[in-house]
């Protein structure tokens, strides 16, 4: 005889639960590719002027006419609204570079494989990524979700909605 095991009905929730996650993960995920800031639309020529206003272009941030020996800085909102608006061009004009970042930490903690990270609220799903090497451990122990904070690093990229910075170190 064949025997049909039924599935218990905790294992049914379980999996519809499980399921459920996922689905609202994605949903939210794809939902936030379409956000424009402050509720604007690009549709409206007063909507995209509103944009270009809010935040510097990529090729502004790149050529912001430092003085040698300086760096430029910029709100992690700003550098986010960037890649954004545009990843190729970001990277062209800001991938590589080393700025100053302002920003408000969002936590502070371990990746899984044990690099030492802030994210910092830029917008988006994941915001910004900060990596630190081991040597900056008490520096960020220090630290409190909420505080201002301005951290330099070398821009490396945008990645599953966030903005990605190695090398990072404490300014402030």
């Amino acid at each position: 005889m064949n025997e049909v095991k039924k599935m218990g009905m905790g294992k049914k929730v379980g999996l519809g639960c499980g399921g459920a996650v996922v689905l609202f993960i994605i949903i939210g995920a794809l939902a936030g590719r379409g956000e424009t800031s402050k509720g604007a639309t690009a549709s409206t020529p007063a909507a995209a002027a509103t944009q270009t206003q809010s935040a510097p272009s990529a090729k502004d941030v790149a050529e912001l006419g430092q003085p040698a020996g300086t760096v430029a800085t910029i709100k992690a909102t700003d550098l986010h609204q960037l890649y954004k608006q545009n990843e190729i061009d970001a990277d062209n004009h800001v991938k590589g570079k080393i700025v100053n970042i302002k920003g408000v930490v969002d936590s502070i903690s371990k990746d899984a494989f044990g690099n030492l990270y802030l994210s910092i609220r830029a917008g988006g799903l994941l915001g910004l990524h900060a990596e630190f090497d081991d040597n900056h451990k008490a520096e960020l122990a220090m630290l409190k979700a909420g505080q201002q904070v301005i951290v330099q690093g070398r821009v490396d990229g945008f990645m599953m909605d966030s903005v990605q910075v190695k090398d990072c170190q404490i300014v402030k």
